[in-house]
């Protein structure tokens, strides 16, 4: 257990993408109840990106003078543009004038975190190895960086699953998914599909 440190005054500031759905919004203030009882020693907080309320530029404007310290985790997973333009340059320009009050904390890795733990649950839930195809997917997104990383993603994880064919792409291209399985010519009578989202938003609905 972490006792509060009454000497410097610390916020955690959880950064949601945002979401019209409610069950978004749900997801993220369980997962801020979670964090709460972890970290003791910090006043935890929550912002969106967009859609929902309060925004990052909004609450970082209410706390840079309340605390000492604001650590913001953006809940994101892929370095695209609202990670690169939303979250690292709004941060950067506080940062800026506030003496580096304000600290960034690492996303949450695909590779890293959610490859590993993604392949236990599968794993410990159904049999794998009677797929025949596993297809992953995840928001649309100009970064080439973006559509690498879902690569590398979903490949590892069908090594992993012992599943010999796999598919990913943008929520939008459905289509493509299509063509994508004619072309395999194999019998599919098992498809593993996998959206690759933190959160139960409008797009994994």
């Amino acid at each position: 257990m972490i006792i509060k440190n009454q000497t410097e005054r610390k916020a955690l500031l959880i950064c949601g993408h945002g979401s019209r759905n409610l069950d978004y919004k749900n997801d993220l203030f369980v997962l801020k109840r979670k964090i709460k009882k972890k970290l003791l020693s910090f006043d935890i907080h929550h912002c969106f990106i967009e859609i929902n309320k309060p925004s990052l530029s909004n609450s970082i404007k209410d706390l840079i003078n309340k605390y000492d310290k604001i650590f913001i985790f953006p809940l994101l997973i892929f370095e695209g543009k609202h990670f690169i333009e939303d979250v690292k340059e709004k941060i950067r320009l506080f940062s800026f004038n506030n003496q580096k009050k304000i600290v960034l904390l690492n996303k949450v890795s695909l590779l890293n975190d959610i490859l590993p733990e993604m392949s236990k649950i599968i794993k410990s839930n159904i049999s794998s190895n009677s797929y025949d195809l596993l297809i992953t997917s995840c928001s649309i997104s100009k970064k080439r960086k973006v559509k690498d990383e879902l690569e590398i993603y979903t490949k590892n994880l069908s090594e992993e699953l012992k599943i010999k064919n796999n598919i990913f792409y943008f929520v939008g291209d459905e289509k493509q998914v299509l063509t994508e399985i004619d072309k395999l010519k194999i019998n599919c009578k098992q498809i593993l599909i996998h959206p690759v989202f933190l959160l139960n938003g409008y797009l994994y609905q």
